[in-house]
């Protein structure tokens, strides 16, 4: 059986849910069944975590980092296309907003078979300036016409993506993180 490239994609690795949770699932996933690669910014708390992961494909980009800046998102998602192309990669999941925008352009750029992203809470609030929600907006609902599937973490979640027009309710998945319960009984 031919095994299966599969790329993840987030922002950085900084110490968060998200973060966290991607970690959990490439450390559990069949690696007798994936390729697995992750790219990510350069830097962040849990970059050693990720380097610790037998068989995980671990790319720094430079380039990719949570502030907005044109020119270095273009070259991102550059960086991005040409791995997915160079590693004739089968499925893209992206993780966190940026990264789930560029990730998924060049997934689709590049003719990826299956594009996934979860959102792990939106890039837009109520709290923010009302022209950069729309735009944040605009951008989701564009980008979720070339996603196969969106997972979201949290009925609320679900219910703004919905509320916004951001993709139809049959692309939505709602997994809710896994707790090892274990971890917080008392002995």
């Amino acid at each position: 059986m031919q095994k299966i490239n599969l790329l993840y994609v987030i922002t950085k690795l900084e110490l968060g849910g998200a973060q966290k949770q991607l970690l959990k699932l490439i450390i559990h996933l069949d690696k007798r069944r994936y390729n697995l690669s992750l790219i990510t910014a350069r830097d962040g708390v849990l970059i050693k975590d990720a380097l610790s992961i037998k068989d995980l494909r671990l790319i720094r980009s430079r380039f990719l980092e949570r502030p907005i800046n044109p020119l270095r998102d273009l070259i991102a998602l550059g960086q991005i296309y040409r791995f997915i192309k160079r590693n004739k990669i089968d499925i893209v999941h992206t993780h966190s907003s940026k990264a789930g925008i560029l990730g998924r352009w060049a997934a689709s750029f590049a003719g990826t078979k299956i594009i996934v992203h979860t959102i792990h809470g939106w890039s837009f609030n109520e709290y923010q300036n009302y022209l950069w929600r729309r735009i944040a907006i605009c951008f989701e609902k564009i980008t979720a016409l070339i996603t196969d599937q969106l997972i979201v973490v949290s009925s609320s979640d679900l219910q703004k993506g919905l509320k916004n027009h951001i993709g139809n309710k049959d692309k939505y998945k709602l997994i809710r993180y896994g707790i090892d319960y274990k971890k917080y009984t008392a002995k």
